[in-house]
């Protein structure tokens, strides 16, 4: 796995126990979370260029689909606890 990659899983994980740990304020977990997903799918641009959220959102769930049938469930079963949260989620 490239060092990016485990940064961004590491500051994904991270927001996301923050959300967990904010049960009292909706609105904290809701924005934790999306940090936590923004922290997953998140690419470095130019500065003087334009915005690349939803480039960038589409081309992680684009990977993410990509993936064959035996790599998706062994990758979510690693983050399972966190893919239940996100998904249960009223806010997501």
């Amino acid at each position: 796995m490239s060092a990016d990659v485990e940064s961004r899983l590491y500051r994904a994980e991270s927001w996301m126990k923050r959300a967990r740990e904010s049960v009292d304020h909706a609105d904290g977990q809701f924005i934790f979370y999306w940090i936590a997903l923004n922290a997953l799918y998140g690419q470095r641009g130019t500065e003087n260029g334009p915005p690349r959220d939803r480039e960038d959102l589409h081309t992680f769930l684009g990977r993410a689909a990509s993936l064959d049938d035996t790599m998706l469930p062994e990758r979510l079963a690693i983050l399972k606890c966190d893919a239940e949260l996100i998904l249960e989620s009223e806010f997501l």
